[in-house]
């Protein structure tokens, strides 16, 4: 289970939530030049911020439903606990995913150590698909509506492939200025179970079966 991951000792010293909130304000997604209309942007932004650990000042949503951001200096065990494992017990408490899937979540959250390589927490939007990155008249990317946390970059990387995908050339940008870990690609039906869990929980429908299958085939690695 997830307490034989590694320490789950808070984070001290974390810095104040005046510092930390993020407001629903347009921010740049991609610092671009001239060359942006033929699809050439310069470099990403986004990531440019460690955190002092895993989690986040104040409880943040994705969409209506409350993050728990208590810090953590461990990012297996915040994922584990504060994540994955939060959504999939609230989902089957009413039946929103079938019988099975928490248990597989359990078994994966188990494995996180061994599926995520270790990576620094750094400032994550977290709910970002194409209908929060809206275009601006100069041709750059900008994003809204964060559900803010400090995390593993690459779970910002999976959203974005979730709803459609972004342009090729946001990709290649990050790419070349921040290089993900090894694997990462691999790794977007992993972090993108949050996501599935989440819209299983509002939406029901088709979404717990989706999620059930993410968490069957990662539990099984």
């Amino acid at each position: 289970m997830v307490g034989s991951h590694r320490s789950q000792s808070s984070v001290k010293g974390k810095a104040p939530a005046s510092r930390l909130a993020v407001g629903y304000r347009r921010v740049p997604l991609l610092r671009t030049g001239p060359s942006i209309r033929h699809g050439h942007p310069q470099h990403p932004v986004l990531h440019g911020h460690v955190g002092p650990g895993f989690g986040f000042a104040v409880t943040t949503c994705c969409g209506p439903t409350p993050q728990p951001n208590d810090w953590l200096a461990d990012g297996h065990v915040f994922v584990a606990e504060r994540r994955l494992l939060h959504l999939a017990r609230r989902c089957h408490a009413i039946g929103a995913v079938p019988t099975g899937c928490l248990a597989d979540v359990e078994t994966l959250c188990a494995r996180l150590p061994q599926l995520v390589p270790d990576q620094p927490p750094v400032l994550l939007h977290r709910d970002l698909w194409h209908g929060n990155v809206p275009p601006a008249a100069d041709g750059r990317l900008h994003r809204i509506a964060p559900a803010c946390w400090f995390g593993w970059a690459e779970c910002d990387l999976a959203m974005t492939r979730l709803f459609g995908g972004f342009p090729q050339r946001f990709y290649d940008a990050y790419v070349e200025a921040r290089p993900p870990p090894a694997g990462w690609e691999e790794r977007c039906g992993l972090h993108n179970l949050y996501h599935l869990l989440n819209h299983a929980l509002l939406f029901g429908g088709g979404y717990g079966g989706q999620a059930a299958t993410t968490a069957r085939r990662w539990a099984q690695g």
